[in-house]
């Protein structure tokens, strides 16, 4: 099994961190709002984990 995502897509994936949270503390998202709008609230923005197609 192969733990690492595909890559050279074009759309980027990022990873945000809850601190605030013992499970469920990573968020995967393609949109920038939500990044946005999650580091605004706290998140720790971990960055462009990949990107996808």
């Amino acid at each position: 099994m192969n733990a690492h995502a595909p890559q050279g897509g074009d759309t980027a994936v990022t990873r945000l961190f809850n601190p605030y949270e013992k499970v469920g503390t990573h968020l995967y998202t393609t949109k920038s709002s939500e990044v946005t709008m999650n580091t605004k609230a706290g998140w720790k923005l971990d960055g462009v984990i990949f990107k996808t197609r």
